[in-house]
């Protein structure tokens, strides 16, 4: 349990002097990982140097948490033990479902980004149609291989093009996680 506002661990932390505090409105999971170095940005320091696993190896807290276990382990019996029915939570067509919507939601919250790719797109087309506008009708293998580079250069284009642009988009996104 780490309590209200997770208050226990951040009591817990807080013991060790080389713990800076917590500042008024950091996210208690953040700190936590920045104070003992998995973070995203060290805490410097001698807080980086202590060995917060080697403290809690040595305490009365570790001590009490395998007795816990212990005890539940003990009072296992065929009715309360839980049981799943596969390795996953949910199907796999329910999460396929939700990563789509989560994609869809990053994706239709970023206007300027359609914008740009649909813009991006137009210019490509009317830039690569002008330039074949005359072989319509292709009269020679030539003229016809020609057109079908000219297509898979529109489409690789357009996907580096859009590769590029989208990477700033999910970025933002990914970086909420951590």
């Amino acid at each position: 349990d780490l309590g209200e506002g997770s208050s226990k661990l951040i009591e817990y932390l807080e013991r060790y002097d080389q713990t800076p505090k917590i500042k008024f409105g950091e996210n208690p999971a953040t700190w936590m990982l920045t104070t003992i170095g998995a973070g995203s940005s060290s805490a410097g320091g001698s807080a980086q140097m202590f060995d917060y696993a080697g403290a809690y190896r040595h305490s009365k807290l570790r001590d009490q948490c395998l007795e816990r276990i212990k005890e539940i382990c003990a009072g296992a019996t065929d009715e309360n033990k839980v049981v799943f029915v596969s390795k996953y939570a949910t199907t796999l067509g329910t999460q396929s479902l939700e990563v789509l919507k989560k994609a869809s939601t990053v994706y239709f919250r970023s206007p300027t980004y359609n914008v740009t790719r649909n813009i991006v797109s137009v210019v490509v087309a009317v830039l690569f149609g002008t330039c074949y506008i005359n072989y319509r009708d292709p009269s020679n293998e030539s003229e016809l291989n020609s057109v079908f580079n000219s297509v898979f250069i529109a489409v690789l284009f357009l996907s580096v093009s859009s590769q590029n642009t989208v990477l700033n988009v999910f970025e933002k996104e990914r970086n909420m996680y951590y």
